[in-house]
């Protein structure tokens, strides 16, 4: 049980660093083709 319960954790974990990871190529590629917000973006971090 604890295998099963530790590798459905890891499971999960990659799940959610892959939809981070693609989320980020999303949000990347929209604010390169909007220079104004790109602008925005970058003065907020």
């Amino acid at each position: 049980m604890n295998f099963d319960n530790e590798f459905s954790v890891k499971n999960r974990t990659d799940l959610n660093a892959f939809r981070r990871l693609v989320n980020a190529a999303l949000i990347g590629t929209y604010f390169m083709e909007k220079p104004d917000i790109r602008k925005v973006w970058l003065d907020l971090f």
